[in-house]
């Protein structure tokens, strides 16, 4: 067993964990940053930047298709699907690489391994081989959120995919079915369509992108439209079935049963708070009705030594309002006064 000695300790390497145990650093506080996986958090290594590449590559294509219309003829498009992903993982490595070299060059010391708080102001680490202990003045809880799954469709990696999986994939289907018809849905589902798969968007709510003005969704469901996207709106997913190379999905819409198959389904529901929250209760850590963690606008929670950044602490479920709650928390925990400081609406 290791025992380690610091002002901070800071449990996610997400956007708000990086970038507040950056701020620590050069604040002059002995930091370490404790991270499960890849530095990076899900924006960098499964959310917004592979996702960006591929609507960038997808809509470039999609463009390079129609340059006929200007008279531009282009012979043998294709899409090299498994070029792209190899140069999206290069693209993802070059940016995490650059996170590991600015803590390093702010003095953070970064462990790898599984966190648990022991008490107010002590982490546990652990790896299959080894364990660490962590005392420290402050800690600061990052740990992200987790894809909400459906009973009736659960993920399973192969043919029910999340937006972590779907951006792995190595060939571009044929078809794919999308559960939920929210940004993250919309976003892939345009990307894919672009590319030729046939897209069929299933959305429980009356509306894509619930919430938002009609008008708007109006011109989305145009430009779906545009694209052979096929949507259903009030309406579930109630059960599916393998078949060869495909999986069979029962779509119910008015009490009609609509049997649809699809090479992939693609389950963009939404997030919900990480089982860990849970365990902070014992510690006396306040938790809302869902389980996320309540923070002041100096992002600290109801026990003095522990703050909390980032999609642990609800929505927006956006990097850069997890950035900015990471650097209010380093700077509160080195003693500045600042907080959220968000203005009325």
């Amino acid at each position: 067993m290791m025992f380690l000695e610091a002002d901070a300790v800071v449990i996610g390497g997400g956007p708000a964990g990086y970038v507040a145990a950056i701020r620590l650093g050069q604040l002059h506080k002995k930091t370490v940053l404790v991270e499960k996986d890849n530095l990076g958090g899900v924006c960098l290594n499964y959310g917004c930047i592979p996702s960006k590449i591929l609507v960038t590559a997808a809509d470039m294509f999609w463009k390079v298709g129609r340059l006929d219309r200007f008279g531009i003829k282009v012979q043998g498009l294709s899409m090299e699907f498994k070029q792209l992903q190899n140069w999206k993982r290069k693209v993802v490595a070059s940016l995490r690489d650059g996170i590991a070299y600015l803590l390093k060059e702010n003095g953070v010391q970064t462990v790898k391994g599984f966190a648990k708080l022991r008490s107010p102001n002590e982490v546990e680490v652990r790896t299959e081989t080894s364990e660490t202990i962590i005392k420290a003045n402050n800690v600061l809880w990052a740990v992200g959120a987790e894809d909400v799954s459906l009973p009736d469709i659960p993920y399973d990696g192969r043919r029910i995919l999340s937006s972590k999986d779907v951006l792995d994939l190595e060939i571009v289907p044929k078809s794919m079915l999308i559960v939920g018809g929210g940004a993250i849905g919309l976003e892939l589902g345009t990307a894919f369509a672009k590319m030729g798969t046939k897209v069929t968007i299933v959305e429980i709510m009356d509306q894509l992108l619930p919430g938002i003005s009609k008008d708007v969704v109006a011109v989305v469901h145009r430009n779906l439209k545009k694209l052979g996207v096929e949507v259903h709106t009030n309406s579930r997913v109630s059960a599916y079935k393998y078949g060869d190379e495909q999986v069979s999905v029962d779509v119910v819409k008015n009490g009609e049963t609509l049997p649809i198959s699809v090479e992939y389904v693609l389950v963009t529901v939404g997030k919900k708070s990480p089982s860990q929250n849970y365990e902070l209760k014992d510690l006396g850590v306040e938790l809302d009705k869902k389980g996320f963690v309540v923070v002041d606008s100096s992002m600290r929670t109801s026990v003095d030594s522990i703050f909390a950044a980032g999609d642990v602490t609800g929505p927006p479920f956006l990097a850069h309002k997890a950035s900015r709650q990471g650097l209010i928390a380093a700077e509160t925990m080195a003693g500045h006064k600042t907080n959220l400081g968000l203005p009325p609406v």
